[in-house]
């Protein structure tokens, strides 16, 4: 992998951290991406903010459209490990969640990236790919593992419980609200009394026998 120094590191801005130069490119991306929106992005200015050359980024990456799905990827590469939990792996799969939003990826990059779905798909099927559907995957599991060992109903719609777990950030900031410490703690205690108590509704077969018709 080529150094930073290497690749253009004289120009790194003062006191940026002294990353490896795939980190600051990757980094610079996002952080333009949610300054001035995709159409604006330029190769020329995600070098000067990673403290590179052009070259250096077309070495590694063909067009700003690469670099930014590229960049969602590198995002999330650390992600909390289950701890055997349910309640301590949820709130941290959803705090996690949280800290994504807060510190890393602001939620508005999310709907820069949904506005350039008709122009640029690949951006958002990359925030899906690496960051959505792994998530969900990874929450859904959690669940899955606690109605294995009998701690939720059997009946639990894992998918759908992991969903409205992420959901509720979502919810949070279109709704501005103002989220405490104890935030995550309060919604998964929700989510999961909901689900032990909830009572499957039948179908419509069953309406039907229990009518007679």
């Amino acid at each position: 992998m080529i150094s930073a120094r290497a690749d253009g590191g004289s120009r790194r801005r003062p006191g940026r951290p002294r990353l490896d130069a795939d980190d600051q490119i990757l980094s610079a991306a996002l952080e333009l991406l949610a300054e001035v929106g995709f159409p604006r992005l330029t190769i020329a200015a995600i070098a000067e903010r990673a403290g590179v050359s052009k070259p250096a980024v077309y070495r590694r990456w063909s067009d700003k459209a690469e670099v930014v799905a590229a960049a969602i990827a590198n995002s999330h590469r650390n992600r909390p490990d289950p701890v055997g939990d349910l309640r301590r792996d949820l709130v941290a799969e959803l705090h996690d969640v949280r800290q994504t939003y807060e510190r890393t990826v602001p939620m508005a990059m999310v709907g820069t990236l949904l506005a350039e779905e008709p122009h640029h798909p690949e951006l958002i099927a990359a925030w899906r790919r690496w960051v959505v559907q792994p998530r969900r995957e990874r929450i859904a599991a959690i669940i899955t593992r606690a109605m294995d060992a009998g701690e939720l109903p059997p009946e639990t719609d894992a998918p759908l419980l992991a969903s409205m777990l992420i959901g509720a950030l979502y919810g949070a900031y279109t709704q501005q609200l103002a989220l405490d410490a104890d935030w995550e703690e309060r919604v998964v205690t929700t989510l999961l009394d909901g689900a032990r108590h909830h009572t499957p509704m039948p179908s419509a077969g069953s309406e039907s026998d229990a009518c007679g018709t």
